[in-house]
């Protein structure tokens, strides 16, 4: 019996033709996209995952609100580890990492600047489940100056020779022993490196610092220990070592009282990519927001999919409908008829679930690129996947044939044998509400895809208050020493290059904070700040809105601060020129208010503009240099030539401020883009389902036609006829997509401190776009329809 149905679809599908190429290619398109949308969540999700301790795997954050100044951070004090490990239980192991930031290393006599260096306590190879490729996991970080390496790192150092035992200098001259060579670490964590180096290496007095927020803190915890007791410990061992801003109170609960807060919490490791944002996160994370939606996505394509396959069935059903009728004449059961169908559809499934994954393995590059992951082909030997693509394929199949398949074995003999056909107003309606469905999907993708591009274009094209253009960062120029004056002039001086500023940090980094006070004033504020030389705001092209800039001609302008508006406004100075500020751990008692600068966006536009202060240093680890329009090749060479000129032993490692900039917004360029290519899918699926239901609706009326022609009807009116009903759907759609889609961008920009007002254009377009395809769908098939030959229209008339 089974052979027989399997026979009997495999011809029928082979008869269809064109129809069976259309149900395949739009159910595979479904497949697919849902398949690529898969891969993306659980590459999100697995994030951390792969720790063997992962489930009692913490970060400590710590939140801290005082004096109307807010901050949650995953930084925490260098002492909370080892205090932590002897005072609270429950904690069976802490690990420290201190990120290192940029390096330059020396191996014999080849110099190269390494990123992804951190310090790490010795128990980190033993906590985090990184695999070991030669040393001691348990020995490798426990004494000072000894180097982990990755296997890329160890292989870009020493090529085919053995890394274990060698040694390599840093810039500061000390020599460090490789200990250890691990695996790369995967891309789905939250800490990836490059180079570890043991805390040890540091020095001691950092294990007594209570104060200074400088690195994160993990906790292994013992099995069956709750977080909220840690907690709870972790606020009593704080309230001992009270910070300076708690210990003005004279007591915890006093400080609380005026509306302070200062604690800690843990947070599970597996959640860091997906559900924080905090400030001075190691890494930029994901959004688990934006999992869900493309999961409703994915969820949308594949209905739109199925919703197809219905309706280009039910558009054939008079061909079918008299092999139904002599099948039931001759005896066959409702029952055996829908069984028929159904392994039909679930042919038909099959097809398309091996196209689906067909065209998966072929764009996994492609979607790989514009997403931003690894995704390996190794993947689709998973079983997960296998047995997900099987369930997916029966769900499918199911579903899309369900309705043609009870629909086609309704059919009363007696009506079909005679020429004519029985159609229930359920029906009509049911595929009317499915078009509508289809439409009402593809036009909210392409409001949202409209929306996400204008507010991209936004934060590309706004005023930053500073000029971002042509601006290249030149990293390691605190190792230049003396020479370093001696090169800022000579990269001055070439014809291509403008102006440059030696600065302690580039834009967006995270910049330092500490606590700021107006002199007189017991209220303190947290405020960021950093240091940069005279030239500063020439080169940034910062304005000056009242005061004067630093100078060379004051010598007491070490002691001098620039402030932003936004400082001057938290600060409530009302005179900020001659003002005097102060900040916690300041070696000059007071700095004097110099100047006060326009306020510019130095972090993404996700965040509101914070207090800034500038101070005057003509030494630091960067160096800007801002070039002249024209060839930015040629300008390039020039400062490289300078800079081997003068310290061919320090690496010439540059970045360009729009670069790093833009790079703030590449969550947001990716995801729009998704949408995009997710929004074309939907469309083109939309159209073959449009095109089904138009089928249909031509088939129904055909002979309607050829009495309206004979009637003197032109095929312009007909057309017309034939489109009114589609054009009500569209409009339908429009009035329902409308509202949600409205509401759920309002919610997604408000992630934004800075963003667009959501106008009409992308609804004119989402509208006229699909009024515009329905039209020149429906319009061909009426066409066809007018074509036909009068006399075979009418025969059975």
């Amino acid at each position: 019996m089974l052979r027989n149905y399997l026979l009997v679809a495999t011809r029928n599908l082979r008869n269809q033709g064109w129809y069976a190429f259309l149900n395949v290619f739009g159910l595979s398109i479904g497949i697919a996209s849902c398949l690529m949308i898969a891969l993306y969540v659980f590459d999100e999700l697995r994030y951390d995952t792969f720790h063997t301790h992962a489930d009692h795997l913490y970060r400590i954050t710590h939140h801290e609100k005082i004096s109307n100044s807010e901050i949650e951070t995953p930084l925490t004090v260098p002492a909370l580890a080892p205090a932590s490990s002897e005072s609270i239980a429950g904690v069976k192991s802490t690990v420290r990492v201190y990120p290192g930031g940029r390096k330059v290393m020396q191996i014999g006599d080849e110099t190269l600047a390494q990123t992804g260096f951190m310090y790490v306590d010795d128990s980190f190879l033993q906590v985090f489940s990184y695999e070991v490729l030669a040393g001691d996991p348990a020995t490798a970080l426990q004494k000072p100056n000894s180097l982990v390496l990755t296997e890329k790192v160890a292989k870009k150092y020493f090529g085919s020779r053995e890394a274990l035992g060698k040694f390599v200098q840093l810039s500061d001259s000390t020599s460090c022993k490789v200990t250890a060579v691990v695996a790369n670490p995967p891309p789905y964590t939250h800490l990836p490196f490059d180079v570890l180096a043991s805390y040890s290496s540091l020095p001691p007095s950092s294990d007594n610092n209570w104060e200074r927020l400088e690195l994160y803190t993990y906790f292994l915890l013992e099995e069956g220990v709750k977080a909220a007791s840690v907690e709870e410990d972790l606020q009593t061992l704080q309230d001992r070592y009270i910070s300076t801003q708690v210990a003005e109170y004279s007591t915890y609960e006093a400080f609380q009282q005026a509306g302070n807060e200062y604690y800690l919490s843990l947070q599970p490791i597996t959640q860091i990519h997906l559900y924080s944002d905090l400030f001075a996160e190691f890494n930029p994370g994901g959004d688990v927001k934006t999992l869900y939606v493309l999961i409703a996505v994915a969820a949308f394509l594949l209905l739109i999919a199925c919703v197809n396959f219905m309706n280009l069935a039910t558009a054939r059903y008079m061909r079918r409908a008299r092999e139904v009728g002599v099948r039931k004449a001759l005896g066959s059961t409702r029952v055996a008829l829908i069984v028929q169908f159904l392994n039909e559809s679930l042919l038909m499934s099959l097809f398309a679930a091996v196209l689906g994954v067909i065209w998966a393995l072929l764009f996994l590059p492609a979607f790989n690129s514009l997403t931003g992951k690894e995704i390996t082909y190794a993947v689709f030997t998973e079983g997960w996947l296998i047995g997900g693509l099987i369930l997916l394929m029966l769900v499918v199949g199911m579903l899309a044939g369900s309705y043609p398949a009870f629909f086609l074995s309704g059919f009363r003999p007696t009506e079909v044998l005679k020429g004519g056909w029985f159609v229930r107003k359920g029906s009509i309606v049911l595929r009317n509400l499915l078009v509508v469905f289809q439409f009402s999907v593809s036009i909210g993708l392409i409001i949202c895809t409209v929306v996400a591009y204008q507010q991209i274009a936004y934060t590309q094209s706004k005023d930053l208050g500073f000029d971002k253009e042509q601006v290249m960062a030149l990293s390691y120029f605190d190792l230049l020493g003396d020479q370093g004056t001696t090169i800022k002039e000579a990269i001055a001086q070439q014809a291509m290059v403008v102006e440059t500023s030696v600065v302690s940090d580039v834009i967006p980094q995270t910049y330092q904070m500490t606590m700021f006070w107006q002199r007189g004033s017991d209220q303190e504020y947290l405020m960021n700040w950093y240091t940069s030389d005279y030239d500063h705001l020439e080169t940034m092209g910062i304005e000056l809105l009242e005061g004067r800039n630093f100078s060379r001609e004051y010598g007491t302008d070490t002691a001098g601060v620039l402030l932003n508006e936004t400082a001057v406004r938290t600060l409530e100075i009302e005179n900020p020129i001659g003002a005097e500020i102060s900040y916690e751990d300041t070696e000059i008692g007071t700095y004097e208010v110099l100047g006060v600068v326009k306020d510019f966006h130095f972090r993404s536009l996700h965040h509101d503009i914070e207090p800034m202060a500038i101070f005057l240093s003509e030494t630091g680890p960067n160096i800007l240099v801002r070039l002249a329009p024209g060839n930015v090749s040629n300008a390039l060479e020039q400062v490289d030539l300078v800079w081997q000129q003068y310290a061919p032993d320090v690496p010439f490692d540059y970045t360009f401020l729009d670069e790093e900039f833009d790079r703030a917004f590449r969550a947001e360029q990716r995801l729009s883009r998704v949408f995009t290519v997710f929004s074309v899918l939907t469309i083109i699926v939309a159209s073959l389902g449009l095109l089904g239901l138009g089928a249909y609706s031509a088939q129904q009326r055909t002979k309607e036609i050829g009495v309206r022609k004979t009637m003197g009807a032109s095929t312009g009116n007909l057309i017309l006829l034939l489109s009114k009903d589609f054009t009500k759907l569209v409009l339908l759609a429009f009035g329902i997509a409308t509202p949600i889609v409205y509401f759920l961008m309002q919610s997604w920009l408000k992630q934004f401190a800075f963003r667009i007002e959501v106008g009409m254009l992308p609804f004119v377009l989402a509208g006229l776009g699909a009024m515009l395809l329905a039209w020149v769908t429906v319009g061909w098939l009426a066409y066809r329809a007018t074509q036909a030959n009068l006399a075979n229209v009418l025969r059975l008339e």
